[in-house]
């Protein structure tokens, strides 16, 4: 009897144990639902940026892995380097995943899901390739660029520059109902457009 007792609590004990897939999917939630009280950069590389989230995550979770990494890569032989990009932010009660897309974003790298952990790429190879996108511009996001609906492409190329945007040339038209903006520029400025319109709509700010 005591023998059958013993084997039913190993078989409990072994069906109850988390798989690593589950594992995967758990912390990706916490990602998502779990926020960082506050986040504070000013003048930060986009190591120092991570090494700060992830202390955040290290201080929740002491017996967990973080779920994020980063890779670097030498540049190609016909790109430039140029210097890294300095984060600047003040935010309170981000989302952990929403904090990594700004910085990730604001430093011209992809995110890449390798199955449980997300990694971090430096983009080099869509630094010189151009494509247009709409974005939806909330009316949050039109005051904090302090736009008008009918305000012009230069207008609007200031703006955007007054954020870390910059173009050579390209283009950037905003729609008359000031809902939409168009953008022809390359990759990294992409993506920072898409975190600067992404943290307006999140209601909070950019500080210079």
């Amino acid at each position: 009897m005591k023998s059958a007792i013993v084997l039913l609590l190993l078989c409990i004990t072994i069906s109850s144990a988390e798989t690593p897939r589950e594992a995967d999917i758990r912390r990706a939630k916490a990602l998502k639902d779990e926020t960082i009280p506050k986040l504070e950069l000013k003048g930060a590389t986009f190591e120092q940026a991570f090494d700060l989230i992830r202390a955040n995550w290290d201080r929740s979770h002491p017996k967990e892995s973080f779920p994020v990494v980063f890779t670097d890569f030498d540049p190609p032989s016909n790109i430039k380097e140029t210097s890294p990009a300095k984060l600047t932010m003040h935010l309170r009660n981000i989302p952990y995943i929403e904090a990594i897309r700004y910085i990730a974003s604001c430093s011209n790298r992809l995110i890449m899901d390798r199955g449980g952990v997300l990694d971090l790429l430096q983009s080099w190879g869509f630094l010189r390739d151009w494509t247009e996108r709409i974005y939806k511009v909330s009316p949050a996001a039109l005051a904090q660029l302090q736009l008008q609906k009918n305000s012009s492409a230069e207008l609007v190329r200031q703006a955007l520059k007054r954020f870390g945007i910059v173009t050579s040339s390209g283009g950037f038209e905003l729609e008359s109902s000031g809902r939409q903006l168009r953008a022809v520029c390359t990759y990294p400025e992409h993506e920072k457009i898409s975190g600067v319109l992404s943290i307006f709509d999140a209601g909070y700010k950019i500080s210079k």
